[in-house]
């Protein structure tokens, strides 16, 4: 993958803005200042539908989805992870994408 780092959910969008696409796939923090994750999320989905979404975080998945931060069916990879467990995670994620169609 060719990967393209942003501080923010702000700069996230710009960088896809200038792809003039979703990309293959947006790994975003779930807590991140300024635009958190779940905002950056529901832009990307309405510019650039069925872009894959994948979340990290060093919290918990229940603990993001009890503050309404995460949903049960979103992509998800709690910190630490190495290296080899988030391509792994990512390739699952964009493979099962280019399935649904």
């Amino acid at each position: 993958y060719e990967v393209e780092r942003a501080a923010d959910g702000r700069e996230a969008l710009e960088h896809l803005e200038r792809l003039g696409s979703g990309g293959v796939a947006v790994v975003s923090d779930v807590v991140m200042p300024g635009m958190g994750g779940r905002e950056l999320a529901e832009q990307v989905r309405r510019r650039w539908p069925g872009t894959p979404i994948f979340f990290m975080s060093g919290y918990t998945s229940e603990e993001l989805i009890q503050r309404g931060l995460l949903g049960r069916d979103e992509a998800f990879l709690q910190k630490p992870f190495t290296p080899a467990a988030l391509a792994a995670a990512l390739g699952e994620l964009v493979a099962a994408r280019a399935e649904a169609g």
